[in-house]
């Protein structure tokens, strides 16, 4: 009776170590879809990824923008892997409600390795906004409220703005004001800025976020032209191209999300734009920038040049 009763034991005792041990892993399998795959090493930001690249080192980036989790993004970053840049800045946009965890959860599932192999510089755009996206991206922000922020790159400068609350662009608020001293650099041959919102935009329905913009950055843009290169945005879901008051300004906003019609109506003679998912190569050599927009086919529906006057 004894035999009988210590085998009922025995069974009973494997049967709950089992029971725990698929408890236990199922925990530990929820808890990682919690937390991100791609991290970098304590006390570094992406900006170290790329301050090896010597000012007169030529050099490559991509921009895109306006992605949102999934297959068209996927897609969209296979093709740009396949360019091989030395980094990649991205317009804004990345999710669709910057408040939900999980959305972000889902960018670094389609995203993480990526970005291991090729450095990510993102400005915020509007349905990033929430505490979400400070938590993906370790940059060395000179607001960690309004997570804007500036990095070097061979022999250029990035600025990467927040256009994304409204507060940052009333005159005189700390990020105008960081923005006219990074402007104001002479030690570089290029500047590159970024923001989401287009001050200009073939695109109806954005006039009163266009005057916004209008008057808070388009002045020291334009102040500072002759070493401001280019502004890339997105929040329009095209591509389109236009020069305003000494400056290029291109907006790359199909990466993914439904794209936008354009009102030929609201461009001017010289414009250029196209109604496709697409990203934007830059190469940097020098004085000169060519830069291309390319579909995920790989058709090239914009090329053009600019360069850094001569000393």
């Amino acid at each position: 009776m004894n035999g009988k009763l210590e085998m009922r034991r025995r069974w009973w005792f494997r049967r709950a170590w089992l029971l725990l041990f698929v408890l236990t892993t199922i925990y530990a399998g929820c808890s990682k879809r919690h937390e991100l795959r791609y991290r970098l090493p304590a006390g570094q930001t992406e900006a170290d990824r790329v301050a090896s690249l010597a000012p007169d080192q030529p050099f490559s980036f991509v921009v895109y923008g306006d992605s949102r989790p999934g297959s068209l993004h996927r897609r969209l970053l296979k093709a740009i892997a396949a360019e091989k840049p030395d980094f990649v800045l991205h317009t804004g946009d990345l999710v669709s409600k910057g408040r939900d965890w999980n959305q972000w959860l889902a960018f670094d599932a389609d995203t993480w390795r990526f970005r291991q192999e090729f450095p990510f510089f993102p400005a915020m755009g509007n349905h990033d906004r929430g505490p979400g996206f400070a938590k993906v991206f370790t940059m060395p922000y000179a607001d960690t409220a309004g997570v804007y922020y500036s990095f070097r790159a061979g022999n250029a400068k990035f600025v990467m703005l927040n256009s994304s609350y409204y507060d940052l662009l009333k005159p005189g608020s700390p990020e105008l004001n960081w923005l006219e001293n990074e402007l104001a650099d002479t030690a570089v041959t290029h500047i590159f800025v970024a923001f989401h919102h287009p001050p200009f935009s073939p695109n109806p329905k954005r006039d009163s976020v266009n005057t916004r913009i209008t008057r808070s950055f388009l002045p020291l843009l334009v102040e500072h032209a002759g070493r401001v290169r280019c502004v890339f945005n997105g929040h329009d879901h095209f591509y389109y191209r236009t020069r305003r008051d000494g400056v290029t300004f291109v907006t790359t906003g199909g990466g993914g999300a439904r794209l936008y019609r354009v009102d030929p109506k609201r461009t001017k003679p010289g414009d250029h734009w196209a109604e496709a998912h697409h990203y934007v190569r830059v190469d940097v050599d020098g004085r000169r920038v060519r830069l291309q927009a390319k579909t995920l086919d790989g058709e090239v529906v914009d090329s053009f040049e600019l360069s850094a006057a001569s000393p």
